[in-house]
């Protein structure tokens, strides 16, 4: 199960960047905005939830 939870989250990352690419060379309102967001969201999430250790770690 933890696979499928993997493929789904960065199916998920996967959407968000390419949303942001596809935001920034948008024809009619091309902005940079967008792709700078969700590469700072995915650094942040994948930061926070990527690097943490099991749950049953417990270092003092």
């Amino acid at each position: 199960m933890t696979f499928f939870k993997a493929v789904f989250a960065w199916l998920v990352i996967g959407t968000f960047l390419g949303w942001g690419v596809y935001m920034t060379v948008h024809p009619k309102s091309a902005s940079f905005v967008p792709l700078a967001v969700a590469v700072v969201v995915v650094v942040a999430v994948i930061g926070k939830f990527g690097c943490l250790p099991p749950g049953d770690e417990h270092h003092h």
